[in-house]
């Protein structure tokens, strides 16, 4: 059986991965030249780094199963990161339980407050009585209105921008359990993996693998169309997907990108449907990737909890690595925003004048009320490259449960399996394998088992 994959990303290869070793078939179709999705990598220095910042919990057991199946466990490496929090234009240290006690962006009794609201979220067992609230409601119920306004307001403007106020509570009380869940064992501190030489390397073995098994990975190859085409008894039920290339028939297609593609993919979908897939919002995200001579702060994850700054959070990778491996201190800088936004339109020139005068604020700022936490001179700058990502991240807002699209669509044997579809839980790429690893289910495929 011959089965179309779209998309190269972590769902995608998963997936090509699963059914391939259920004997099918597969040709993987991604219109850019590298796999990877927003997992993609480029080099900085001699090492391979990912071009969106990237990490995985110790909770992420589907993506740590896959690595151990195909002889990549020993690459994963897990280390304890220091993380802060800027808010009130300050520099709070924000790692461990106690640092919560400290935060001295709220008042003593609003962070009992928010460290009750923490509690309150990894207790919650059924979720289904969020639905049909927002992530505001929520939060302003259980930890405090001060709390809210000073902690989550800034974070979720910054994250969703106009649809902030319709985020879900789900969203919220899913991304604050999955914080809680990642300590290591007897530790109050987050202990998060990452894959030595990159996470290019799982996606690397992925492909190979596919390959092996007789499957296909289309690099450069788009897809204009997916078309249904019954003329004869011979094609009933066959699919036919055209690229640059030409078109090709498939018994299945399965196709793991945002849901607005696949409408744009597949114009014989009914437009009840086409509907459904494209009235789900995406934020789009903006990514600067600097290489500096020299550290920028001891953090590896400060969180800006301030809209007046063009970026949500500041990732100094190489506080979780060696800076050895890369030659370089090596910082992220990203922001959500809207996919029509001015500055997402914007050229690479554009976008990093306004991201290095940000940092240049925010760094001024720290210095002069918690000095020494971070410093910056444009000096240390050695190289800055910008990437986007347009459907970076899905919005669930209220009620998102009963509006995701099913895997199977109105035409036959034509699929959808994307990170809009995980829910309660958020995109990732544990999730986005776990999904993948699905397809064979999703696709009602049985096949045979590899030898």
């Amino acid at each position: 059986m011959r089965i179309a994959v779209i998309g190269a990303g972590p769902t995608g290869l998963a997936a090509a991965y699963a059914l391939s070793g259920r004997g099918a078939h597969v040709v993987v179709f991604e219109s850019a030249p590298v796999s990877g999705g927003m997992a993609r990598t480029v080099t900085a220095g001699e090492e391979r780094i990912e071009a969106f910042y990237h990490h995985i919990f110790t909770s992420d057991e589907a993506l740590v199963s896959l690595a151990e199946e195909i002889g990549l466990g020993d690459r994963l490496e897990w280390l304890p990161p220091r993380n802060a929090l800027y808010s009130g234009e300050r520099l709070y240290p924000f790692t461990t339980p106690g640092d919560l006690l400290r935060l001295g962006a709220l008042p003593l009794m609003d962070r009992f407050r928010l460290g009750l609201f923490v509690l309150a979220a990894r207790r919650v067992r059924s979720w289904e009585h969020l639905e049909e609230r927002t992530a505001r409601e929520w939060a302003v119920e259980t930890g405090g209105k001060r709390v809210y306004e000073t902690i989550w307001k800034p974070l979720l403007a910054s994250k969703f921008g106009d649809y902030a106020d319709q985020v879900g509570a789900t969203w919220l009380w899913n991304k604050t359990k999955l914080r809680g869940s990642t300590r290591g064992k007897g530790q109050g501190r987050e202990i998060l993996g990452y894959f030595r030489g990159s996470f290019g390397v799982l996606y690397d073995t992925l492909t190979a693998r596919i390959r092996a098994a007789g499957g296909e990975v289309r690099l450069n190859t788009p897809v204009l169309t997916i078309r249904s085409l019954s003329a004869t008894p011979q094609e009933e039920g066959m699919l036919f997907v055209r690229t640059p290339e030409g078109e090709d028939p498939f018994s299945k297609v399965l196709v793991t990108t945002a849901p607005a593609e696949l409408a744009r993919m597949a114009p014989q979908l009914p437009e009840g449907f086409r509907e459904q897939l494209t009235d789900i919002p995406h934020q789009a995200n903006l990514c600067a990737l600097l290489e500096l001579s020299r550290p920028l702060s001891p953090y590896y994850w400060i969180t800006v909890a301030d809209e007046e700054f063009p970026f949500v959070a500041l990732i100094e990778h190489t506080n979780l690595l060696p800076p050895t491996r890369y030659g370089s201190s090596v910082v992220y800088l990203s922001r959500y925003l809207s996919p029509s936004a001015p500055l997402f339109r914007a050229d690479d020139e554009t976008v990093a004048a306004v991201f290095l005068d940000g940092l240049s604020r925010l760094a001024k700022t720290v210095e002069r009320t918690s000095p020494g936490r971070m410093r910056w001179d444009p000096s240390f700058l050695k190289r800055i490259r910008i990437f986007r990502a347009d459907s970076a991240q899905h919005v669930a807002t209220r009620g998102y449960g009963k509006r995701i699209p099913p895997h199977r669509t109105p035409i036959p044997n034509l699929y959808l399996n994307c990170m809009a579809q995980i829910y309660p839980e958020d995109r990732g790429q544990n999730y986005a394998i776990e999904q993948g690893l699905r397809s064979p289910e999703i696709l009602d495929f049985s096949g045979r088992s590899a030898p």
